[in-house]
């Protein structure tokens, strides 16, 4: 499991073809007990109280962005993202 999927782990190419998660300093197995030393919270991308690495955390991440995607205002990201173009 990623266990912080956000806006700002997803890159996208120019064209769009698909979506490349990145960031995987918080990835767990599924089942994995976070300890305190654990991290992988963003404000409004992740469950409250994650006890445990499990599928249903990314799944919560990727509907967080999906509302994002949708309306912007609806979710408030707690960071700058950042657009660069690679050649």
């Amino acid at each position: 499991m990623q266990n912080d999927i956000n806006p700002g782990n997803v890159m996208l190419p120019a064209d769009f073809s698909r979506a490349v998660l990145i960031d995987f300093d918080s990835a767990r197995p599924e089942g994995y007990k976070f300890t305190a030393m654990d991290k992988f919270h963003t404000p409004g991308f992740s469950r409250d109280k994650m006890e445990v690495s499990e599928r249903e955390g990314d799944l919560y991440g990727l509907e967080r962005i999906r509302l994002w995607l949708e309306d912007p205002e609806a979710v408030e990201v707690p960071f700058r993202l950042l657009t660069v173009e690679l050649r």
